[in-house]
């Protein structure tokens, strides 16, 4: 019933699946999800990247654009109705599908008990830029009318 997408390289602590169940209980939230956590050893960027960009302080549950697709659960039902994953997206794939999720009149939202550390993260600048640079190359335009260029 539940599909749950965790990357490769990421470690996901105890009431990871809990949070999971206990989210998507609810039939109008279609994908539920959370930001990486730190590694335990984070390199001074990973630590820098991070306080640049975590929302505090931060509800249990809360509505949000996207989440990871390293750290991302939902409905096989909701999965089917939006037609799953687009494989011509080349990155930005998590972003597609919540959009598509959103636009189905489900919501996304951030549990914070998804703990889940996602190893691979730059570690250096030089590696934060050519990440940051191949993410772009899949971002889509979404036209105001919805067409996608």
């Amino acid at each position: 019933d539940f599909l749950l997408f965790v990357d490769s390289d990421c470690t996901v602590d105890d009431g990871w699946y809990r949070a999971i169940q206990e989210t998507l209980a609810a039939p109008d939230i279609g994908i539920v999800g959370s930001r990486y956590s730190l590694r335990p050893t984070p390199s001074w960027v990973e630590r820098a990247w991070d306080r640049a960009h975590r929302r505090s302080p931060m509800p249990t549950v809360a509505d949000v654009v996207y989440v990871p697709g390293g750290n991302l659960a939902m409905r096989r039902e909701v999965f089917d109705l939006v037609g799953g994953f687009d494989e011509r997206v080349e990155t930005g794939e998590d972003m597609d599908l919540c959009t598509r999720v959103k636009e189905s009149g489900h919501r996304v939202v951030d549990h914070v008990g998804m703990t889940c550390a996602h190893l691979g993260e730059p570690r250096t600048l030089a590696a934060v830029y050519r990440r940051n640079r191949w993410h772009g190359r899949g971002t889509r335009l979404r036209y105001s009318d919805g067409r996608l260029a």
